[in-house]
């Protein structure tokens, strides 16, 4: 009996053992290793062209593409909460809109790839294909540590082996920060490539480079030429590991490569771009040749969300092996179709843009394209993203994916981080923030709309507020405070709305000859000679507090501005100082300040959605005798909304800290009259999730315009 019991034991033991070697660490398989003639390629590269094999037939394969993020109001990246059922509306509005492709930069949630699954077995003849990322996380990325460091390549090859079990349907993940994940839909007949890495930090790389010698890399699949970096050793080493797990085990091969972007791109720059830009880092998919082993295929990935505008100027042909045609061929192009051209001309192999986009958030960092509005509504942006692709085309490239399919709240702008609390930003939609409207699709107020058309149908019948010049009526969102106003004469005369967050700080006059009002107001928000205009009292300014100095060359600290000072100013967002200087040091340190434009200035605009005239990016509208208008959260100075987070005082903390309120006030009155402008309290709502619904932009539209014509 112990004999038979032990022997259970023993059993059993030796098939959890295998269980978890099989399908938790992947590493128990046969190998298929030497059996090649057997391989299974739905992709390969012939030349500069993506090939799709199918049936016997080779076929040239352009990339229509999208980003697909984890992102969805109200939750974190990583608690993958859109589900398969929304996941697959969304897929079916991706293939709609004439995409072949969805890129996603890590590894999904099952939900994703059980819903692409689906999706693809529903739609066997115009299928979704899949460029899988290996991304390494930003914790390790900017740690300083070398590329070497088994934390950090380590991750990169342990992730790399996980993609590919993953997208074969034979993965689970058991006891990790996401619970139990079981991956069984092999949806690797799907899937065109991988591509290794995501917004590479240009300092870790060069630290790498630094710190080691490269050592060269002789593989089955892959071999480093002599002009190799040690980073890029690196990444062959993770491509080698990927390609040959996956052919051993699997039988399998799909087209690798990885990330690029101007900010790593392989050219070199004279000595000021370089310092400036910056552009201090390199890395070139050319030093890297595949092996005969490899049936596949390696492409050249690039990022373009961002290039500086005057690149060209400052490139140097002769130490970044580029043609004296090809230099003059991009002299005099508009910059981002220079880029292009430069890329194409380069690189012998396929290239492929995994992310182009134009946002159309209220604000920017952007101080660049006299072609292009310094911000986008969604038409704007839909006109661009066409002009872009058919661009991509016509210089011979791979194809492209746009970045991204949704809006994303969780993402943040360098210029305007300080003003908001990173940990809640999921909870709202900060339209300040450029890098929160890349998407096609957007997210409306799913309980209680409001649309900028100048109709009160969606207020209440009772107004918040009335005065001898009209009634006031007040609400607010997950993304905006919206305010309407009635008034007794023609709504273009000079109305004002006093607003009053922080009951310590502010004024009760605003100009000469206006009336007082009955509290300290912070904010004005001003409509006079047909344009609307949002002011800040000057002590309340947050740009003024955190930028001065790169805006001023001043410490704003030394004499701050009263608390009751009746100065109110333009709310500011800086921007970007693209400008490269070629002896920094005796340049005028005026002309090193950061510009700075008016975002307070309000554009006037329809907003009802499905109009020929809709204005995604309007703040107000006047028709007859009623205004609406809708300002930002962030711009009356709320770090978190869904709170009722505002900013305390700057000068008497050094900075932005939180104060909690549960109410604002305004008013309404009249410039240039004497008296007394009261003001009321609007109390403010809170929430933990908000109530959104997707909405597809203008941009879905033009898009699909382009992606279904007939031979695109």
């Amino acid at each position: 009996m112990k004999r038979y019991l032990s022997f259970v034991g023993l059993l059993t033991l030796c098939l959890m053992l295998g269980y978890y070697f099989y399908y938790f660490d992947g590493s128990l398989y046969l190998s298929h290793q030497k059996d090649q003639a057997n391989l299974n390629i739905n992709f390969k590269t012939q030349n500069r062209q993506i090939i799709q094999v199918k049936d016997g037939q080779d076929t040239p394969f352009l990339v229509k593409g999208v980003d697909l993020e984890s992102s969805y109001p109200g939750y974190h990246h990583n608690e993958f909460a859109i589900g398969k059922k929304r996941y697959q509306e969304w897929l079916d509005q991706i293939s709609e809109m004439g995409a072949n492709t969805i890129r996603v930069k890590t590894l999904m949630d099952v939900a994703f790839y059980d819903a692409l699954h689906a999706h693809n077995q529903k739609n066997p003849k115009h299928p979704l294909y899949l460029i899988q990322g290996v991304r390494i996380d930003d914790y390790r990325n900017n740690q300083a540590i070398s590329g070497s460091d088994n934390r950090y390549i380590g991750q990169l090859l342990r992730d790399a082996r996980a993609a590919v079990d993953i997208i074969h349907g034979r993965r689970q993940f058991w006891n990790t920060d996401f619970g139990i994940r079981n991956y069984t839909k092999d949806i690797s007949k799907w899937v065109l490539g991988f591509v290794v890495g995501e917004n590479w930090n240009s300092g870790m790389i060069v630290y790498t480079n630094h710190q080691e010698n490269a050592k060269s890399v002789k593989g089955n699949y892959f071999q480093t030429t002599d002009k190799a970096t040690t980073f890029e050793s690196l990444l062959v080493s993770v491509m080698e590991d990927l390609v040959s797990y996956e052919s051993a085990k699997y039988q399998c091969q799909h087209l690798v490569s990885f990330a690029n972007s101007p900010g790593t791109d392989p050219f070199v720059y004279r000595e000021a771009f370089e310092a400036q830009a910056p552009k201090f880092a390199r890395l070139n998919v050319e030093n890297i040749k595949a092996t005969s082993a490899l049936k596949s295929g390696v492409f050249a990935a690039y990022s373009l969300l961002d290039c500086h505008p005057e690149f060209s100027q400052y490139l140097d042909s002769g130490q970044s092996s580029i043609s004296e045609d090809l230099k003059r061929s991009i002299d005099g192009l508009p910059f981002m179709e220079a880029y292009v051209k430069l890329l194409a001309g380069f690189h012998q192999l396929p290239v492929l843009i995994t992310g182009y986009g134009h946002s159309t958030a209220r604000g920017t960092d952007l101080h660049r394209d006299a072609n292009q509005p310094l911000t986008m509504n969604e038409r704007e942006q839909g006109e661009a993203l066409v002009r872009d692709f058919i661009m991509f085309k016509e210089a011979g490239l791979a194809g492209a994916t746009i970045h991204a399919w949704q809006d994303d709240w969780n993402a943040r702008s360098w210029n305007v981080s300080y003003a908001t609390n990173r940990h809640a930003s999921y909870q709202w939609g900060d339209v300040q923030v450029r890098n929160q409207g890349f998407g096609l699709l957007t997210f409306d107020e799913g309980k209680r709309p409001h649309t900028i058309d100048g109709n009160l149908d969606e207020w209440s019948n009772k107004p918040n507020m009335k005065t001898k010049d009209g009634n006031l009526w007040l609400d607010s969102d997950s993304r905006y405070l919206y305010i309407a106003i009635q008034t007794k004469e023609a709504s273009n005369g000079d109305y004002f709305i006093p607003i009053d967050t922080h009951p310590e700080i502010g004024s009760r006059t605003w100009e000469k000859n206006s009336p007082v009002l009955d509290r300290l107001a912070n904010f004005i928000l001003s409509f006079r000679d047909g344009e609307g205009h949002l002011y800040v009292q000057e002590r309340y300014d947050s740009v003024r507090s955190h930028y001065m100095m790169q805006l001023e060359g001043a410490d704003p600290h030394i004499e701050p501005p009263r608390k009751d000072s009746s100065h109110f100013v333009p709310i500011r967002m800086v921007l970007r100082n693209d400008r490269i200087f070629e002896d920094l040091e005796k340049t005028p340190r005026e002309e090193k300040w950061l510009p700075a434009y008016d975002t307070g200035q309000l554009k006037q605009g329809y907003g009802k959605r499905g109009s020929a005239s809709f204005d995604s990016r309007a703040d107000y509208y006047v028709k007859g005798t009623t205004i609406e208008a809708r300002i930002p959260w962030q711009m009356l100075n709320f770090s978190n909304p869904a709170e009722g987070f505002i900013h305390d005082d700057y000068y008497r903390h050094y900075g932005v800290e939180d104060k909690k309120i549960d109410k604002l006030y305004v008013g309404l009155g009249r410039s240039l009259q004497q008296g007394t402008v009261k003001m009321k309290p609007y109390t403010l709502k809170q929430w933990q999730r908000p109530q959104v619904v997707p909405v597809l932009k203008e941009s879905y539209a033009m898009v699909k315009e382009l992606w279904t014509k007939e031979g695109d």
